[in-house]
């Protein structure tokens, strides 16, 4: 699409996010009920309490959630990011 567009000499330019985690709260929607279906990862695999590190169990997670705080998620396939950063002339 990008590519289209130059050739028909729209400038266009994009960003990437570049890195294979993000972070957010604990107790945002997207662990709202039914979150581990949407996504093909488990808890414990993306998710990383932000302040130890630590990968979060069903107990964890649920007492976590009900303080608050912030969780690294790991959820970006490594090849995803390398193509995104991938750099064309």
């Amino acid at each position: 699409m990008i590519e289209e567009a130059r050739r028909r000499g729209v400038d266009v330019t994009t960003e990437a996010y570049p890195y294979t985690a993000g972070m957010t709260d604990l107790g945002s929607a997207i662990f709202d009920e039914g979150w581990q279906g949407r996504r093909a990862a488990s808890r414990s695999t993306i998710c990383k309490w932000a302040a130890t590190g630590e990968r979060l169990t069903a107990e964890s997670f649920a007492r976590y959630r009900k303080q608050g705080g912030y969780v690294a998620i790991h959820s970006i396939p490594e090849e995803v990011v390398r193509l995104a950063m991938r750099t064309r002339s």
